[in-house]
């Protein structure tokens, strides 16, 4: 059933690039509390209006809430995505990984420990941008659902809710 929902999705996406020209192929913005934590900055490649695949990275070290570890964050997200409306207001709906390492080093005893990240991740959300190009802005929810880390998982154990904004330009 899902794989053939994709199918369709994809069949629509091609029908889309031949039947409208002009729509931006490119586009980069900086997302925060997103798809790839803190902040990633993104790369998107539009196959056609209403489909693009995004890769993006993201990096961040900060102490625990209570000072007693130092955590660095390296993350890549990586997501396909699909648009649903006409003009510049969309509905983005997108699926895809979020792969990374996380760090620990506590300031106690000075254990190190590093962490693998693997998540499933989302994205249910507000797309403003021009079909032919310019400033994109995007406000959504971000699930994840980590598959490695355990107790040390990225964000968390489990599934995760969260939610980002993001700003850039489409070209």
């Amino acid at each position: 059933m899902k794989t053939r929902m994709l199918f369709v999705l994809l069949l629509l996406s091609v029908y889309e690039i031949q039947a409208q020209e002009g729509f931006a192929k490119n586009g980069v913005y900086l997302e925060l509390l997103g798809n790839g934590g803190v902040y990633s900055l993104n790369y998107e490649r539009f196959l056609s209006p209403n489909f693009s695949l995004r890769a993006g990275f993201g990096s961040f070290s900060g102490e625990s809430f209570w000072g007693s570890e130092e955590i660095t964050l390296t993350t890549f997200p990586v997501l396909g995505n699909y648009f649903y409306g006409k003009g510049r207001n969309k509905l983005e709906l997108g699926a895809g990984l979020l792969l990374g390492t996380k760090k620990i080093e506590s300031t106690w005893d000075e254990s190190k420990k590093n962490t693998t990240i693997f998540d499933i991740t989302a994205v249910i959300g507000y797309r403003n941008q021009k079909p032919g190009g310019g400033f994109i802005f995007r406000a959504g929810l971000t699930p994840f659902l980590a598959l490695s880390g355990g107790e040390d998982a990225y964000p968390d154990e489990g599934i995760t809710i969260s939610g980002g904004v993001s700003v850039g330009y489409a070209f």
